[in-house]
């Protein structure tokens, strides 16, 4: 079988551009051949091919002869009107990864949203969508999706499990792992740490871990200039890109809590990865972080700084305790937390995915 993949974007060490890589995998293991169209992509493979646009796809005899045509959809772009152009026997799947809210993106990029608002009419020809939790599925349906023709399948956690090697002593060392994008929150990260150390809370560590080539060129800056400009440079380990899994694995196992002061979210792996790792999260609850987290993070509303900075006060406060902060003011004994984050996470993996993904694909082609 022939399988022709498509994507606005192939970014290794972003999510989304993992997952896709990953499922490009799974087929081949699967004995399937495969091609990835794609209109930008920082990657070297075999199988994917730069275009740039339609035209230059319908030249391609492996698209011309695909028995099933994959396309991600997290933004605009022109490779996903193909959908409009697939006929019976051939089928379709879209893998949806939602978007950024107009409100919160930044405005070179709000015309860009009015775009991908439209092309979500273009999901209504595929025979399966894919959403990865049940916020995305009724965002869909909201839509105009029939919710019959949506599945949700989990993306999963590919990254290794390290034991907890938190430092002994009184810094509390936080971790950011995200986009420098203003949905991301994390200037309101940076406020809130501004202020507490203002107040003398002076003993902690954030290390920030971001893809630069994801994040928002004016965000970024906005950022960095926040960090010179309230002297916190001594308090911030900036890491960039981190494209390596185990050494990923181990800031999330060495952080006393991961913080996701997030707008927006239509799964949220960072929260997912810090449970795995027996990690405290605190965050915003936005989106569909309640329903990723199912109770095993501190979450305030949306937006609400002064919360979150009252959050990471306790938090440091209590460093070196044995209980876990949770959600709605509850708190779980170190052992128990980590016994509820394996139960959490023991299912999310890229085995389980690969085989339920591999499953659709087959339901879809046998109905051709």
């Amino acid at each position: 079988m022939k399988v022709a993949l498509y994507s606005w974007n192939v970014l290794r060490g972003d999510a989304s551009g993992n997952s896709l890589l990953e499922r490009v995998a799974a087929l081949r293991a699967a004995g399937m051949s495969t091609r990835l169209y794609s209109q930008h992509a920082s990657v070297a493979d075999r199988d994917v091919q730069v275009v740039s646009g339609i035209r230059r796809v319908r030249w391609s005899l492996f698209y011309r002869s695909a028995n099933l045509h994959v396309f991600d959809f997290g933004w605009h772009y022109e490779l996903l009107d193909l959908l409009f152009e697939i006929r019976p026997p051939v089928r379709s799947i879209v893998v949806f990864h939602g978007f950024t809210p107009r409100d919160i993106m930044p405005p070179h990029l709000q015309a860009g949203t009015d775009q991908t608002v439209a092309q979500l009419a273009n999901m209504m020809r595929a025979d399966v969508v894919l959403a990865a939790s049940h916020y995305s599925k009724t965002f869909l349906a909201e839509h105009g999706v029939e919710p019959e023709r949506i599945r949700v399948l989990p993306l999963p956690l590919r990254l290794p499990v390290e034991p907890r090697r938190v430092a002994a002593g009184n810094v509390t060392n936080l971790l950011f792992v995200g986009r420098l994008f203003v949905s991301k929150g994390v200037l309101d990260l940076l406020r809130a740490l501004a202020t507490l150390r203002d107040n003398g809370k002076t003993a902690w560590r954030l290390s920030i871990v971001s893809n630069p080539a994801a994040s928002d060129r004016g965000y970024t800056t906005a950022a960095h200039e926040f960090i010179r400009d309230a002297n916190l440079t001594p308090w911030i380990d900036h890491f960039g890109a981190v494209e390596d899994r185990a050494r990923l694995a181990t800031l999330y196992a060495s952080s006393d809590a991961v913080i996701i002061p997030t707008y927006h979210e239509t799964y949220c792996m960072p929260l997912l990865e810090a449970l795995a790792n027996g990690c405290a999260v605190i965050g915003y609850a936005s989106g569909a972080v309640p329903e990723i987290s199912q109770g095993l993070a501190r979450l305030v509303a949306t937006g609400d700084v002064g919360a979150l900075m009252r959050e990471l006060a306790r938090l440091f406060e209590t460093k070196g305790s044995s209980a876990v902060a949770i959600a709605d003011g509850g708190s779980l004994p170190r052992e128990e937390f980590e016994r509820r984050t394996r139960e959490r996470t023991r299912d999310l993996t890229g085995e389980a995915y690969d085989q339920a993904f591999l499953e659709i694909v087959r339901e879809v082609t046998r109905s051709a």
